[in-house]
């Protein structure tokens, strides 16, 4: 009702600014609409589902996104609809001002959201189902691994590793594990000087050819080691165990991890990241494996007191691609360590 729709819109001064103007009610109320929609529902609806994307299951966040973009058109259509209507009412300025609105308020929320960790989205991991009988060894599953797939890993350095190694002095490096060598490419590139070692020669020479691929191959000595009988003989300035797991039963995961640390030169660093639980997918998958925290692991080091100090110990999340394509959250754990300077 028009008559009824004049004294409601005269209590905004965005109304009466309107009104001002000469306009038409119908106007004022459907200029004043859009303007709801740019101002506050864009905004609103981009906001709310921002935050529940940080903490939502990654299954729902297609859902999450789809309401961010439908937040977005919302906020683009009401401030592009007023704006034809406040060139009449409103110096130039700041009627783009006005239209810029609701994208300005939507970007400020994105600095309070939590941090969140992804794997790579370009190459998908194709995750294994190959078992581990009582007759296979150590190196013949990860070698039958290995020579399974064309690649195992994404191909990118681990996020959690990029997150807290960034920023160090590069200096000499130690990667435990290091598979197809995403890691210890990384770290060359950033001026490390990197023994790399793994119990699998399939993966040393999938690593050396990438290595060579991203321009490093001089800053890496690929070496084949079985933890358990072999280990380096040098001290590093950084030494990285990243999920030194196997399904292989009695392997001294605790005795290794003491060796790394003995590894460390003073001064250095010892990174160390594992997975606090089964894949998501699969709960039951290795029920052998102990899985342990980050404060069991640094208890099981027996570090003597005085000579390290705790830089980070914690759980986070990333995200994984499961066997059947899903992608889903799982929970791992970092430590990392400081020798204190002799």
């Amino acid at each position: 009702m028009p008559g009824r729709a004049r004294p409601a819109l005269l209590l905004c001064p965005l109304g009466a600014a309107l009104a001002a103007a000469g306009l038409a009610p119908s106007i004022l109320v459907l200029t004043l609409a859009a303007c709801a929609a740019g101002l506050f529902i864009g905004p609103t609806l981009t906001s709310a589902y921002l935050i529940a994307d940080a903490s939502a299951p990654p299954a729902a966040r297609v859902r999450a996104a789809a309401w961010v973009n439908t937040g977005l058109n919302l906020g683009a259509a009401g401030g592009t609809a007023a704006t034809g209507v406040f060139l009449d009412a409103f110096p130039l300025p700041l009627c783009y001002a006005l239209a810029a609105a609701p994208a300005l308020a939507a970007a400020a929320t994105l600095r309070f959201l939590p941090e969140r960790q992804h794997d790579s989205r370009f190459r998908p991991v194709r995750p294994h189902h190959l078992g581990m009988d009582d007759t296979m060894s150590n190196e013949e599953f990860w070698e039958t691994r290995y020579a399974g797939h064309e690649h195992v890993w994404s191909g990118d350095p681990n996020a959690i590793l990029v997150k807290e190694i960034t920023g160090l002095e590069p200096g000499t490096a130690l990667d435990l594990g290091c598979g197809e060598g995403a890691d210890a490419i990384w770290l060359a590139g950033r001026g490390w000087r990197v023994t790399a070692t793994d119990i699998s020669r399939t993966a040393l020479e999938r690593a050396a050819q990438h290595a060579g691929d991203a321009g490093v191959a001089g800053r890496v000595d690929w070496q084949r080691h079985d933890l358990a009988v072999s280990f380096p003989e040098v001290s590093y300035d950084l030494v990285t165990a990243m999920f030194l797991h196997t399904p292989a039963e009695g392997m001294p995961r605790e005795e290794i991890l003491r060796t790394a640390a003995a590894a460390v030169a003073p001064g250095g660093i010892l990174f160390i990241a594992g997975h606090s639980g089964p894949p998501p997918w699969d709960p039951d998958a290795h029920p052998h494996v102990h899985l342990p925290g980050a404060d069991e692991v640094l208890t099981s080091l027996g570090l003597p007191d005085g000579e390290w100090e705790v830089l980070h110990s914690g759980e986070h999340e990333r995200l994984q691609t499961a066997p059947d394509g899903r992608t889903m959250t799982r929970t791992d754990n970092a430590l990392k360590l400081r020798r204190r300077p002799a």
